[in-house]
C-alpha cells in the first residue's frame, strides 16, 4: 500500500505548490514568514494608529507595512492588492502600486 501513500503525497506537494505560487507579494516576492496577520493596534507603529484613529486592529502585511483591518472582510491575504501604509522602502520594494501613506523609519 506504499503506492496509495505515494499518490497522497504527491497530491499534497501539489496543493501546497499551487497555494504558494498564488500566495505572493504584489511585486512578486514570497510573502514573509507569518505574514499576513491580524494584530491590535498596540502592535503597530504609532505614526499608523495615529493617522487612524479609532481603527483597532490592522493587518501585518510585511514587515513594517500594515492595512487597516475590516472585520467584514477576514481574507487576510486580500488585503496585499489593497492600499497600505508604512515603511516607505518596503512599500516602493512590495508594494510598488498600492495606494495609502509612507514614512521613512
Amino acid at each position: 500500500d506504499g503506492g496509495d501513500s505515494a499518490a497522497e503525497n504527491s497530491g499534497v506537494v501539489a496543493t501546497t505548490a499551487a497555494s504558494a505560487s498564488n500566495d505572493t507579494l504584489p511585486n512578486g516576492s514570497p510573502l514573509f514568514d507569518g505574514y499576513p496577520r491580524l494584530v491590535d493596534a498596540d502592535e503597530v507603529d504609532e505614526r499608523v494608529v495615529g493617522a487612524n484613529e479609532g481603527v483597532e486592529q490592522f493587518v501585518a502585511l510585511a514587515p513594517a507595512v500594515w492595512a487597516i483591518y475590516d472585520p467584514a472582510n477576514p481574507d487576510l491575504l486580500s488585503y496585499l492588492s489593497g492600499p497600505t501604509t508604512g515603511d516607505c522602502v518596503m512599500r516602493a520594494t512590495y508594494f510598488p502600486d498600492s495606494d495609502g501613506e509612507c514614512f521613512d523609519r
